[in-house]
């Protein structure tokens, strides 16, 4: 009985091969990441114009989105170098942000606002303040209601 030769492949094929498939899977995921970034580009380039020296970025959606009556969030993320411990300053934040987003038209398509101002450093206890309101609820009148949120 005749055995048949082991195949074999070369080297640069391999190499080739995982080029190509590195190169499928980059162009996925950057043609995935302007889909779902687009229609937020006003927004970003907006807050990040009134906001200098800051990172943003905004995602939008309905969570559980197959029931019903599925609130559609707007969520605004800020890196910034703000102080957070400082009430006063974090409450006309958010008021800038919403008024922002009311600006751009974003009001319109969400029920529900969250802004998350974050600060990225380790020495400081506090790091992050959390928002989340519905549209209609701001501007945030009194330190109290960034508060609760802390």
């Amino acid at each position: 009985m005749e055995s048949t030769p082991a195949r074999t492949t070369s080297g640069s094929r391999v190499v080739l091969g995982m080029f190509a498939l590195g190169l499928v899977f980059a162009l996925g995921l950057w043609i995935y990441l302007t889909i779902a970034a687009t229609p937020f580009l006003p927004l970003v380039a907006d807050l990040s114009e009134t906001f200098p020296q800051t990172q943003v970025r905004v995602e939008g959606g309905a969570y559980k989105s197959h029931l019903e009556n599925s609130t559609k969030r707007l969520r605004v993320l800020m890196r910034s170098t703000l102080d957070l411990k400082d009430d006063a300053a974090v409450l006309e934040r958010v008021n800038g942000i919403a008024e922002r987003v009311r600006a751009v038209g974003f009001d319109r398509d969400y029920d529900v606002l969250e802004i998350f101002l974050y600060k990225q450093d380790p020495s400081s206890s506090e790091n992050y303040r959390t928002v989340r309101r519905g549209m209609g609820e701001f501007p945030l009148l009194t330190l109290e209601e960034v508060k609760k949120e802390g």
